[in-house]
């Protein structure tokens, strides 16, 4: 797990390379143990470099950037690649010796041996960048369900820049200026939908997606989509369906478990973490397997007796760090100046990463993906209910609705005003933060965005694809929003920012797509949440586990605006002078918050939003 950055220019500068160590010395974080930076070609001028956090092979044989020494190709490649092994052999029969014992040589040789198509054999998470020395082409890929970020920037005098983080390209020339697009984005939804970031014309490469650049030409290309042609028949068995399943979900956990330093899980106590680490000790009954949970004093919050059962039932060595109050606002600038793209999420993901690394350990298994792949919240009946409602209020006229939405008391109002004045799936209105109103109060005129332009490009190919039911549409949609750009990247940038790398066993493109081909009947179940899942975890997940209620990994936030945060909240809430934000609207959520009927998520992701704007200094 590393960083990469790059830098491809059609003119030479003298400055190139340097510009190129910057953005490297940026990535710190995500790579302290080695880092590199090469010149690789004059015309055009190429620069690459990659900052190394060592989980495979940790000789130098394996350190990046990383040379082809028949080709003279280089790659620089962040991620792990799970199958590495099988294409090392069906490569050594093909005649390649290999140097070193990693994963990154396995990708350089693959793509000697391909081309393109190499991207295609590779499971895991991923994104690299490999220089062709004799095409004079640079190839940038990025692995099938987007776990790993790569974000690039083209100027005009076609110089292009790419990194694993926005701060990288902020390092050099990109300019700080703010998108209305990425704006937009996050005032809907609370993150940042892809492909847009806050900063105008930085961009992040496409799941899935790979890019080639040569003679100053860039194309997009998709290499994998998800086969929805060949639906699994409702006179399948169950039985067979849990065997697939179980069978994938062992695959995924065991080959996720390779690594050549200390390994441990999150463990919240949930369905979800709760069956990684089940299935961890069934892929390995006698390793000694690390787990860590977040726990707190108000009972509410507090799952540890959840957490410390499955413990037990697994034989763990279980670590709780109890977070206060205190504690968060002693490391919350820590904690917001890690966040590469605000989000209304991720600080869960930052403390519990930090409990793990200073503990020495430097993998770590998440369940990040249970809910979205196995039909595990209340979100997939609401969406289902909601296109139900969507379908009857069709003949209701836009203007009513917007009526409507400007007078609602409450968020159920809100949504349901929301299914007559858009156009899109009921899914994405289930799923917003804010109405077109509402944002409309809260940001100053010059930065409104019409809906629908930003929308389309986010998520207009996907609203096309076809499924076998409405359950397996909402579970696609999910996977490319709010998991995507909100769950996944919290993920990687709050781990990474203590040099901590997190695997996610159930993001796996052949499981979701298995799942994707599925009939709702094998995925719900009367009686058991998530049914698939629990299946596959067997005796290691408690059913007290199983049957409690369900329980977001959350901080008691209500009480920290109240007290330990409040001061700060004040003065933004009722005294900023961004030019970004309509004061009154400010402060009138405010008041609307204390008066109980806006949520803390609504207050904490433009808190967070303010932060990174002024932390990164962006033109407004």
């Amino acid at each position: 797990m590393c960083g990469i950055a790059g830098i491809y220019t059609i003119t030479n500068s003298s400055t190139t390379e340097a510009r190129g160590k910057k953005m490297v010395n940026a990535l710190y974080h995500r790579g302290p143990d080695d880092n590199g930076v090469l010149v690789l070609s004059d015309k055009p001028f190429v620069v690459v470099g990659q900052t190394r956090l060592s989980i495979i092979d940790l000789r130098p044989e394996a350190r990046q950037p990383m040379i082809d020494p028949n080709t003279g190709n280089v790659i620089v490649f962040n991620g792990e690649i799970y199958n590495f092994q099988e294409i090392r052999k069906e490569l050594e029969n093909n005649g390649y010796r290999f140097i070193s014992r990693s994963d990154t040589e396995v990708i350089l040789y693959a793509y000697s041996e391909w081309g393109e198509n190499c991207v295609k054999k590779l499971r895991g998470i991923f994104a690299f960048a490999i220089w062709d020395k004799k095409e004079k082409y640079l190839f940038i890929a990025r692995d099938q369900m987007g776990v790993k970020p790569l974000y690039y920037y083209k100027m005009q005098s076609g110089q292009f820049f790419f990194a694993s983080e926005v701060r990288a390209l902020l390092a050099v020339d990109v300019p700080r200026v703010i998108s209305k697009e990425g704006l937009a984005s996050f005032m809907n939804y609370g993150s940042v939908q892809e492909p847009f970031t806050m900063i105008e014309n930085v961009f992040s490469l496409p799941p899935a997606h790979f890019m080639s650049i040569k003679d100053g030409k860039i194309k997009f290309t998709r290499y994998w989509s998800p086969d929805l042609a060949n639906q699994i028949s409702n006179e399948t068995s169950q039985e067979e369906v849990n065997e697939n399943i179980t069978g994938m979900l062992r695959d995924s956990v065991f080959s996720q478990m390779v690594s050549d330093v200390p390994l441990g899980a999150f463990l919240s106590g949930g369905i979800d973490s709760s069956a990684i680490v089940s299935l961890m000790r069934q892929s390995f009954p006698d390793a000694d397997l690390r787990t860590f949970a977040i726990v707190f004093d108000q009972s509410e919050y507090d799952e540890r007796i959840y957490s410390r059962m499955v413990s037990e039932q697994n034989h763990t060595r279980h670590t709780e760090l109890e977070l206060t109050g205190e504690m968060v606002k002693q490391y919350l600038k820590d904690a917001l100046d890690s966040f590469d793209q605000p989000s209304m999420d991720g600080l869960n993901t930052w403390f519990v990463s930090k409990l793990v690394k200073e503990s020495g350990i430097t993998v770590a298994l998440s369940g990040v993906g249970g809910d979205e792949f196995f039909v595990g919240y209340s979100g997939f009946s609401k969406a289902l209910l909601l296109e139900k409602w969507k379908q009857r209020m069709s003949v209701i006229p836009s203007f009513l609705g917007t009526c409507m939405e400007r007078v609602a008391f409450n968020e159920r109002l809100r949504k349901v005003s929301g299914l007559i004045t858009s156009p899109n799936p009921s899914y994405f209105g289930n799923r917003r933060v804010f109405t077109d109103w509402q944002i409309q109060g809260l940001l100053n005129k010059k930065y409104l965005l019409p809906y629908q332009d930003w929308f389309i490009r986010s998520y207009g190919e996907i609203c096309e694809y076809s499924f076998v039911d409405e359950i397996s549409r909402i579970s696609f949609f999910e996977s490319q929003s709010y998991m995507l750009s909100t769950l996944l990247r919290d993920t990687d940038q709050m781990s990474m920012a203590h040099s901590l790398e997190v695997r996610v066993p159930l993001v796996d493109h052949r499981i979701a797509e298995y799942l994707w081909q599925l009939p709702e009947k094998f995925k719900m179940s009367s009686d058991i949440p998530k049914a698939l899942l629990v299946n596959a975890a067997g005796q290691g997940l408690p059913d007290a586990c199983v049957f409690r209620k369900k329980q977001g990994f959350v901080f008691p936030f209500d009480k920290y605006f109240k007290e330990e945060l409040g001061d700060e909240l004040v003065t933004f809430f009722c005294s900023s002078s961004s030019s970004l934000f309509n004061s009154k609207g400010l402060h009138l959520l405010w008041e609307k918050y204390h008066r109980g009927s806006v949520s803390w998520s609504r207050i904490w992701m433009l808190f967070v939003l303010q932060y990174w704007l002024l932390k990164n200094r962006v033109e407004l």
